[in-house]
């Protein structure tokens, strides 16, 4: 019989913990993203999930539902390791919602993003609604190899490339506001 997503204990972290954390599970890692808070998921008392909350990371994040940018937060990382019980995604992040009301007045909704081609469930299951989709440059290709637009940026050899390969990210929104649910 699976345990279920009741049984998960979230709770906020040092965000020393978060990045040591991530480092070590995420594929991207931590990040140098600031963090204001960090959320453990815990099941039977041992760390196995964590979610990292931050300002928006562009300027003009919430101008499609008219939202400013102290009134956002952005849900940077999110790692839960597959030992967590089924349906632990869309349970942690209605509860990642339920802190933020709670804790965060003046917030009006949460945003992250996904890449175009994940499907999302849990984000749907917990709430979140669709926002646009965007496409960028994700890695270009320099005398034979592929490199992160990132990489190949620090490295000064963007406009080496020979190939370009885009992808799709979309932004999901958690509206905290009957009048934000509305504009989404």
């Amino acid at each position: 019989m699976s345990e279920s997503a009741k049984l998960l204990r979230v709770e906020r972290i040092r965000n020393e913990i978060a990045r040591a954390y991530l480092d070590r599970h995420h594929p991207l890692g931590a990040g140098n993203v600031a963090i204001i808070f960090a959320l453990g998921v815990f099941l039977h008392g041992r760390l196995h999930g964590v979610l990292t909350i931050g300002g928006p990371g562009t300027n003009n994040a919430g101008r499609s539902i008219g939202l400013a940018q102290h009134e956002l937060f952005e849900l940077r990382k999110m790692h839960l390791s597959d030992v967590l019980p089924r349906n632990s995604e869309s349970r942690v992040l209605s509860i990642l919602a339920l802190l933020v009301r709670k804790h965060y007045p003046a917030v009006k909704a949460i945003i992250t993003y996904c890449d175009g081609e994940e499907k999302a469930a849990a984000y749907k299951a917990a709430g979140w609604k669709k926002g646009e989709t965007h496409r960028y440059l994700r890695e270009i290709r320099v005398g034979g190899r592929w490199l992160s637009i990132r990489e190949a940026n620090r490295r000064g050899l963007s406009k080496q490339a020979t190939e370009k390969r885009y992808e799709s990210r979309c932004k999901w929104i958690y509206p905290l506001r009957p009048e934000v649910a509305a504009l989404v």
